[in-house]
């Protein structure tokens, strides 16, 4: 299992699957890669979304938490 800190959340891996994590513990997003390059993103009280990385990002999961996150700013 892998995690890194984006913003104010933990971006944690686990068995193929991503999890923005904020205090406690708590899921404040799920993401999960596609096999045609995007990823599906489920943020709690905003539904689902796809986000595709442009090509060549080193760190795919943690460009499309940053996207994720930045959504989440009041």
């Amino acid at each position: 299992m892998s995690e890194v800190k984006v913003g104010a959340y933990r971006l944690v891996e686990d068995k193929g699957m991503w999890f923005l994590l904020g205090d406690d513990e708590w899921i404040a997003g799920t993401l999960v890669p596609q096999p045609d390059g995007s990823w599906r993103c489920r943020i709690p009280g905003a539904g689902v979304r796809s986000i595709t990385p442009p090509d060549g990002v080193p760190n795919a999961a943690a460009w499309v938490a940053r996207q994720v996150a930045a959504d989440d700013r009041p």
